[in-house]
């Protein structure tokens, strides 16, 4: 077995099924959790559209690249409806990705906002973050619907998608029986369009997928560097031993900031990790005239990548839960006098200021 072979064994066949089921139903628990929550904060409702985001992606790799290997590999054929529905259902994973990528840096920045600009924070609607968060993420990936496509070929022709990554005319991609699609003798298969093979529009589009992997990096970083600095600022003027109600919330502030470290480092190890193959193939592009032929060890870096993608949106669950579940499941008086006693006292600095 060749290193490629076994990068598509261990990531796609024995990891991310498991990745995948844990990561499903914990988003499935988180969905329930925050649906039930009688009074839903603008925080609960960004939980829950991150959640949803990540349980779409989980469901759309998993078809395209985990259920299709281990269909192929106990000689199943995989079904030609999903090779049908492949350029749209990696559309919709695409989509996720940016729409979870986005839903943590506008969390960020709700939390950043609730310290330091009360005013400016209760201004905020559903409407005014998540809707942009769903229409940004469903018209930037608007244009790999017309970089995939499906083709009928006969039995003994080869496909080359010519992005590096091969849609082989393996049995994943063939049906035994007559075919919905094809003419008798030919096979439904994933191919690359005119516009993947057009280096330039590959090039943007390459560029484009590692600026919303950047930018919002450094930017959710930020954010909670600058939460955590202003509510230490503001327990150092009200004293580590004040017993107002309004410090202790803001001791939960100041948890939330650290764990949620948690957060951004798997936000940039398990997604920063796509930057590398994009970088490769944008240098293949600029250097060489055959840009088909990739690196053996680039084939072994795929699959890692769709595994960490996996893993990104799994342990979403279990960082959110201990971060925004634990700390806040209360929702006492004592809670709700917080609340109002920080909104007061951030009123009080803002016209002091």
């Amino acid at each position: 077995m060749g290193s490629v072979l076994r990068a598509h064994f261990w990531c796609q066949g024995v990891a991310m099924p498991i990745i995948s089921l844990i990561g499903l139903v914990g988003n499935i628990a988180m969905i329930i959790k925050y649906s039930n929550r009688k009074r839903k904060r603008l925080m609960d409702h960004l939980m829950l559209t991150i959640c949803i985001f990540d349980m779409v992606t989980l469901l759309m790799i998993f078809d395209n690249f985990t259920l299709s290997y281990l269909m192929n590999s106990i000689g199943l054929e995989y079904p030609e409806i999903s090779t049908f529905l492949s350029p749209y259902s990696l559309f919709l994973a695409s989509m996720s990705i940016y729409g979870s990528i986005y839903g943590t840096l506008c969390l960020s920045l709700e939390r950043y906002l609730l310290v330091t600009n009360m005013r400016l924070h209760e201004k905020l609607t559903v409407l005014t973050i998540v809707l942009p968060i769903v229409i940004f993420s469903i018209i930037s990936n608007l244009h790999r619907l017309f970089m995939l496509s499906t083709k009928c070929l006969d039995m003994v022709e080869e496909n080359d998608s010519g992005s590096g990554f091969k849609y082989e005319d393996t049995e994943d991609n063939i049906s035994g029986e007559q075919s919905l699609f094809c003419e008798e003798g030919k096979r439904l298969i994933l191919s690359a369009t005119e516009l993947r093979y057009d280096r330039h529009a590959a090039i943007a589009s390459l560029l484009f997928s590692c600026f919303n992997i950047i930018v919002p990096f450094v930017l959710v970083t930020v954010l909670n560097i600058l939460s955590y600095r202003e509510i230490r600022r503001i327990l150092v003027s009200w004293g580590s031993n004040s017993t107002n109600p309004g410090a202790l919330l803001k001791k939960h502030d100041l948890d939330l900031c650290l764990r949620t470290v948690y957060a951004v480092f798997i936000f940039g190890v398990c997604h920063g990790t796509r930057i590398i193959p994009n970088g490769y193939e944008m240098w293949m592009m600029f250097t060489q005239e055959n840009i088909h032929q990739w690196s053996e060890w680039v084939g072994v870096f795929i699959p890692i990548t769709h595994m960490l993608i996996a893993v990104a949106c799994s342990l979403n669950y279990f960082v959110y839960y201990g971060v925004y579940g634990k700390v806040f499941k209360s929702n006492t008086v004592e809670n709700e006098e917080a609340g109002n006693t920080i909104q007061m006292l951030t009123h009080e600095e803002e016209i002091n200021c």
